[in-house]
């Protein structure tokens, strides 16, 4: 498995492939900059450790920058196309160099050996059937998936949406569809606390991060 050295910072609200604008607080301005000047335009992303289990973070490419010179304040938009696992951390001037490895997905073959696993006698003529937290290990992840998208979707449409993060606008909350994509987005919009960002974070399959949404 190839493993590189990267410059990383902890975050806590970044996500693969949802979009995501970040003021940028003086102290890591350096960083930003130095990501800026590289060729990659990226540096990676983690939540903090202690949490138990292995530390994962995304690598983030900065797509857009911002600088007011009124105010002076700095915003950059970052997006995020795969995950990685830290080996080790060590002080790197301002921020932290990390030796990092690939933290991928299984297969769709071995996940779609798994759905069958979990699956096996499942019947039902309801091509809906509720999901509850006792019968979603049972049900496919089609199901899964449209029920998660519906019920979310719902709640947009009719406006409650208090549970959304504060900082997003309900008007560029615009669901997510793409069950790729689905988790990532809400566990971005949800208020929710670093465990569970970890947890999903640490997910190996579509199937496992929608039996968590």
């Amino acid at each position: 498995m190839s493993m590189q050295r990267l410059v990383c910072c902890w975050n806590g609200r970044t996500f693969p492939l949802v979009p995501e604008v970040q003021h940028v607080p003086a102290f890591r301005r350096p960083m930003v900059w130095r990501a800026l000047n590289a060729r990659e335009n990226e540096f990676g992303m983690f939540i903090a450790a202690g949490l138990g289990g292995p530390l994962i973070g995304v690598l983030a490419r900065i797509i857009d920058s911002d600088i007011n010179t009124a105010t002076g304040t700095f915003s950059i938009t970052l997006y995020c196309t795969s995950r990685f696992r830290v080996v080790e951390l060590q002080p790197f001037g301002d921020c932290t160099l990390a030796n990092i490895e690939p933290y991928d997905d299984i297969s769709a073959a071995d996940e779609a050996l798994a759905e069958a696993r979990e699956t096996a006698g499942y019947h039902s003529h309801d091509p809906s059937p509720p999901v509850t937290r006792e019968n979603m290990g049972r049900l496919p992840t089609s199901v899964l998936v449209d029920s998660a998208i519906r019920v979310i979707g719902e709640h947009l449409a009719s406006r409650r949406v208090a549970w959304f993060n504060r900082t997003t606008p309900l008007e560029a909350a615009q669901l997510a569809t793409h069950p790729a994509v689905f988790p990532w987005w809400l566990v971005n919009k949800l208020p929710v606390g670093i465990p569970q960002r970890v947890r999903l974070l640490a997910t190996t399959s579509r199937r496992e991060r929608f039996k968590i949404c």
